[in-house]
């Protein structure tokens, strides 16, 4: 017999066949379809089931757009029962897990899309009341791999470690699954995300389900990858599978910012592509197609100091191939890449020391550089403040195996230039001195400042000239600069420096004088007042 159903369709009963039941179809998830009906006045079809003790019933049928259906039966006439039936008419699953009336649940994941299946509705007991009753019904959503990370990965080649793979973006879940398995020895692990994210590292899931001395993702293997969505904290049964191919042996190449690039071989590195977790790395180096050295990193290591090497030296060309070991694999070297070291670095002495005074026999150091093996060390005589550094005696050279050096045979009451060269490869490369500065010996002079008000270590009264010396006006306006001079029986060494230290006038006065500036352009600058055991600057501004 037939009964009502309230949308057009009909269930209908028979005695021993089930070919004739209603087709629906199922719709997504998240807009489920629902059904209103009776089930008054059934005949008898299938044995009762799910503890049932009535068998009156009727029958829906439909194919399975995915691999999982979620079925709700309520009614507030009678006490509801559930049932799941293949195409053969073999019960999959039934519910009868709500006493007397109310609801009735399946959530089914192990459907196969395309096959056909039937869902029975009868009663526990037999009908009640009307009959009547509501079914919603749906297909659970089914999360699979994106068709472009099929078999091989977004790039065209077989997949790596540090690769990733994605499923396609649709409506949110709470959790996905994603089971792989190995194709050829079945060994499976599912790597749960939790979230709505759509995307897995290779690296990561790699990280859990496998060790460094035992790994689950190996070189030559293909994986079967399959997803399970998660909704309403139920699993929504896994998707189709697709096979991702591994790569047959470990390979690597350089990072691309480092090919072709100025490196300094005492500080910089380089970097190439990770493999996996358990990966060591050889770097073989060349100079003109001479091979230098290989050196081989650390177990994990992506990265190589240059100053782990013995043969590389500044302002060269060399070329580095790369091959990696992992999952006990040797991998093929890389393809050559080239890269140049930077110019030989200067070295400066540390801060303090210029424009200090020296005692003979006390030392020096200078900023300390990776990969020197020794250090060259200039002094010559020069006239105090002299902004050129120009000798005016011989030269001194000391050489250091370390970045300080002590320093013999000054001479007293003398004012040095001073600067210091690295030395390379015991001495197969030499740098150029580093920028000169100006340093002296008790008497000399250097080092004298305004603000203080004597040098210790040689006892000169500084106060003295800025007692006995007065320069105005300042700013200068007019072009003139008058110096006045109290104490008239020395000879005054007067010198005029720009802001940029170069010398702009020089001369010797014994009394007070005046200078006509007027073709000095705008500015400021230092005016150096020196006798011969005192000094006298003052910075001036002429507008």
């Amino acid at each position: 017999m037939t009964f009502l159903l309230f949308l057009g369709l009909s269930l209908f009963s028979q005695s021993n066949d089930i070919d004739g039941s209603s087709i629906i179809v199922l719709p997504v998830y998240e807009s489920p379809s629902n059904l209103a009906g009776s089930i008054g006045g059934f005949t008898s079809t299938l044995t009762a089931t799910c503890s049932a003790v009535a068998d009156d019933d009727g029958f829906l049928q439909f194919t399975a757009v995915t691999q999982g259906a979620q079925f709700v039966l309520n009614s507030t006439s009678f006490d509801g029962v559930l049932e799941l039936l293949d195409d053969t008419y073999t019960s999959l699953t039934c519910t009868n897990t709500s006493p007397g009336i109310g609801e009735e649940i399946i959530w089914y994941t192990a459907l196969v899309p395309g096959d056909s299946y039937y869902l029975r509705i009868h009663s526990a007991d037999g009908i009640t009341n009307t009959g009547a009753f509501n079914l919603q019904y749906s297909s659970l959503p089914e999360k699979v791999l994106a068709a472009a990370f099929w078999t091989t990965n977004v790039n065209g080649n077989s997949y790596r470690l540090t690769d990733y793979i994605r499923r396609i973006i649709g409506s949110p879940v709470e959790e996905s699954r994603w089971k792989f398995r190995n194709t050829t020895t079945n060994e499976t692990y599912i790597y749960v995300i939790v979230g709505n994210f759509y995307q897995v590292s290779l690296s990561d899931a790699e990280d859990e389900a496998g060790t460094l001395a035992s790994s689950f993702f190996c070189y030559g293997s293909t994986y079967e990858v399959s997803i399970e969505s998660v909704v309403n904290g139920l699993g929504c049964g896994y998707g189709q599978g697709y096979e991702i191919v591994f790569e047959e042996e470990p390979t690597t190449v350089l990072s691309g910012s480092y090919i072709s690039a100025f490196l300094n071989p005492g500080a910089d590195f380089i970097t190439a592509a990770n493999t996996h977790n358990d990966q060591v790395m050889d770097w073989e180096f060349s100079e003109f197609g001479v091979l230098l050295e290989t050196i081989q990193t650390d177990q994990g290591l992506n990265r190589l100091y240059l100053n782990t090497s013995n043969q590389l030296v500044f302002n060269r060309a060399y070329t580095v191939r790369i091959r990696v070991t992992s999952c006990g694999v040797t991998g093929p070297w890389s393809e050559y890449y080239q890269f140049f070291t930077s110019d030989i670095p200067y070295v400066s002495l540390i801060s303090g020391t210029c424009n200090s005074t020296i005692n003979n026999g006390s030392s020096v150091n200078c900023g300390s550089l990776n990969l020197a093996t020794g250090y060259f060390w200039q002094l010559a005589p020069i006239i105090l403040d002299d902004p050129t550094f120009t000798p005016i005696g011989p030269a001194i050279v000391l050489e250091s195996t370390v970045s300080a050096v002590v320093l013999n045979g000054l001479e007293p009451n003398t004012a040095y230039r001073i600067a210091v060269k690295p030395v390379f490869a015991n001495g197969a490369q030499l740098g150029e001195y580093g920028a000169f500065c100006q340093i002296g010996t008790s008497g000399s002079g250097v080092g004298l400042l305004i603000e203080d008000n004597s040098d210790e270590s040689t006892n000169i009264q500084i106060s003295t000239l800025h007692d006995n010396i007065k320069v105005y006006p300042n700013p200068v306006t007019e072009g003139t600069l008058f110096i006045d001079i109290l104490s008239k029986e020395l000879d005054y060494s007067l010198l005029i420096y720009n802001s940029y230290g170069e010398l702009n006038y020089k001369d010797v006065i014994r009394k007070s004088s005046s200078l006509d500036l007027s073709l000095f352009k705008k500015g400021s600058y230092i005016v150096k007042v020196i006798s011969e055991n005192s000094i006298f600057h003052e910075r001036i501004l002429i507008r």
